[in-house]
């Protein structure tokens, strides 16, 4: 004979298949949320990084166009105001005077200053005004401290004496402290030759004018000169470095090595002199042989899609979320089976009137459905059987009686 297996407890099996559901299940509905989450979030940062570059695009051409016009400007009024034949005379005076504490002198220089500062007239265009001999002395200067003094010998001089032009420098040593645009022009004997040159200072808060309320996204700017000193632009930038110099590091050195050569993208991304990372456009502005540099720090815009808090509180809420949902719903399969399984126990314990409710039309409904038409038949086959018993046992104690 077969040996009977051995009976298992009917509680061992209880939860297992709910609990492997939801081990399969929650990953499965967890994996296109993160990808969802992952997408969305790449995308927020795109789109604010989208922005960031437009920003930068249109502060660069408002910029430029407002230095041209900036420029423009002085150079209309240095270049072609008009010098008087009083001026013209007091200039020869000032070329041939031996003696400059001579009344005749002074006199002079005051004409030559008054003519200069007329070119003032509509506004503060310059903040000083020279008047340089061809040997590089200063002969009158709106700073009387720096009449006698010579720029011969300075890095910016010959630039400057060679042609008219315009020249952005970072402390033109003696006469200013800091980045100045000066322009210069040719004044020509009655030989056409050039007798000395005018010299039209802008300083600094001049310049800065320009890029006023250029601090949008919190945009910082700086310049950097023909011989690569990076000077800072604006109280945001200069609050940043703690003075008018920047210290360039690796990226910004490697980046503007040839400052009057531009980039070859539009916006690029590096880290600033005080390590943010940053995305910035750079301009060349070849009318004062400088490179104007606009970044915007992209930590404090991008720091709200990196909060922690906030994406693990979500991602916490929407796991938890997820796995009720996948919990009721695999109650709702498991326990239909349960219930089958259930009315399975008590009809194997003897109780043949135990049938499976069923109220489900799915796979889960067929097989209460087929346990029920099963436990119809083993109790027919049971009652047959019982019968067929009974008459046998009737028989044989009939026959007994009769031997």
């Amino acid at each position: 004979m077969t040996q009977a297996a051995p009976h298992v407890p009917y509680k061992q099996f209880r939860g297992k298949l709910a609990r492997t559901m939801l081990g399969v299940l929650l990953p499965i509905s967890l994996i296109p949320l993160l990808l969802m989450g992952t997408l969305a979030y790449s995308r927020s940062r795109q789109v604010l990084t989208s922005q960031i570059e437009n920003t930068l695009l249109a502060l660069e051409e408002r910029q430029t166009e407002e230095i041209d016009a900036w420029l423009d400007a002085r150079q209309e009024r240095f270049n072609f105001f008009f010098i008087s034949p009083s001026t013209e005379q007091a200039i020869r005076v000032v070329l041939l005077s031996r003696n400059t504490d001579s009344a005749r002198y002074r006199e002079a220089r005051q004409v030559i200053l008054d003519t200069m500062e007329e070119i003032n007239a509509t506004g503060t265009l310059f903040h000083q005004f020279l008047l340089v001999g061809q040997d590089g002395t200063i002969l009158v200067a709106s700073n009387p401290n720096l009449e006698g003094l010579s720029l011969k010998g300075t890095p910016y001089y010959e630039t400057l004496m060679s042609e008219a032009g315009t020249l952005a420098y970072f402390n033109p040593a003696p006469i200013y402290n800091s980045l100045a645009v000066i322009m210069t022009r040719p004044y020509l004997g009655a030989d056409n030759i050039p007798r000395a040159t005018f010299w039209g200072l802008s300083g600094l808060s001049l310049f800065e004018d320009v890029i006023a309320g250029s601090d949008i996204l919190g945009a910082r700017h700086y310049a950097i000169t023909a011989d690569g000193t990076y000077v800072s632009i604006g109280e945001t930038t200069k609050a940043a470095v703690g003075g008018p110099v920047i210290q360039p590091n690796d990226d910004q050195m490697r980046l503007f090595a040839h400052p009057l050569e531009d980039t070859s993208t539009p916006i690029f991304e590096y880290t600033t002199f005080d390590a943010q990372p940053a995305l910035a456009t750079y301009t060349v502005l070849p009318k004062l042989q400088l490179g104007l540099v606009t970044e915007i720090p992209t930590q404090p815009i991008l720091d709200p899609l990196n909060s922690l808090p906030f994406f693990f509180y979500l991602l916490i809420g929407a796991v938890l979320l997820t796995a009720a949902l996948t919990w009721a719903g695999t109650r709702r399969i498991i326990q239909p089976i349960l219930n089958v399984a259930q009315a399975a126990q008590h009809f194997a314990e003897g109780d043949w009137l135990k049938r499976a409710v069923v109220n489900r039309n799915d796979e889960i409904g067929l097989l209460a459905y087929s346990f029920n038409r099963m436990a119809d038949e083993l109790t027919k086959l049971y009652r047959s059987l019982e019968s067929q018993v009974q008459s046998r046992t009737q028989q044989v104690l009939t026959a007994s009686e009769v031997a």
